[in-house]
């Protein structure tokens, strides 16, 4: 996952997961949610850093 300055384009942070994101993302009270095919769920900060994950024993795809 990437995080980009809208104004300028310029990567602000990355987050990287055992496998492709292919999921929409939700973001809500300064946190963000997404799944990945690693078969975890994560929740992570807009610093880029993992609050939490959870193994749900599924990949995530659209």
């Amino acid at each position: 996952m990437y995080c980009f300055d809208l104004k300028n384009g310029r990567e602000l942070w990355s987050l990287k997961t055992g496998a492709s994101i292919t999921t929409d993302v939700s973001a809500k009270d300064g946190k963000i949610y997404f799944g990945s095919d690693d078969k975890n769920f994560y929740c992570a900060d807009t610093a880029g850093n993992i609050v939490w994950k959870k193994d749900l024993g599924t990949t995530f795809r659209r």
